[in-house]
């Protein structure tokens, strides 16, 4: 099982730079995120694929860190 969350940066370098939301949506734009990584036991890579259309995106919203240390540990 993958636990990580896979993270796409919008800089000057992204493809997805300048494009407006609106414009991705009315091109029913998809994003296709593609894993690649090595099984631990057998050393085999293990491959995952799946595409998300722009009804699945949300615009403008941030995750939140559920997990937060204390000072006494």
């Amino acid at each position: 099982m993958l636990a990580f969350s896979p993270l796409h940066v919008l800089d000057e370098h992204s493809p997805l730079n300048g494009l407006e939301f609106e414009q991705l949506r009315a091109e029913e734009a998809e994003i296709v995120v593609t894993i690649e990584v090595p099984n631990e036991v057998s050393g085999q890579a293990v491959f995952a694929r799946t595409a998300y259309g722009f009804d699945h995106v949300l615009y403008n919203h941030r995750f939140v860190d559920i997990i937060d240390a204390v000072p006494n540990g």
